[in-house]
């Protein structure tokens, strides 16, 4: 890749965030070298937050099935209790 400094639409994470979705970003030899800006309608703005929020849910999700998997690992008993509950 070159130090061309092209901004491009990139999955990145945004400050305020905690999950990474598809954002233009300033890219150069380094990674991201900032962020652009869209100029979003309101109607825009609120579908990008939804998709932030829904993103940020099932992460979540998937945190909390890989901590019950991982407990499950180390407790045998609950591993078989588990899918009764």
């Amino acid at each position: 890749m070159n130090d061309s400094h092209e901004e491009l639409p990139v999955s990145t994470f945004r400050e305020g965030h905690e999950v990474a979705l598809s954002y233009p970003a300033v890219i150069g030899r380094d990674g991201v070298l900032g962020h652009g800006h869209l100029h979003l309608t309101d109607e825009e703005e609120t579908k990008l937050t939804g998709s932030y929020d829904f993103v940020t849910e099932r992460y979540h999700l998937l945190l909390e099935k890989i901590e019950i998997m991982n407990f499950n690992k180390t407790n045998p008993v609950v591993k078989y209790t588990v899918g009764f509950v």
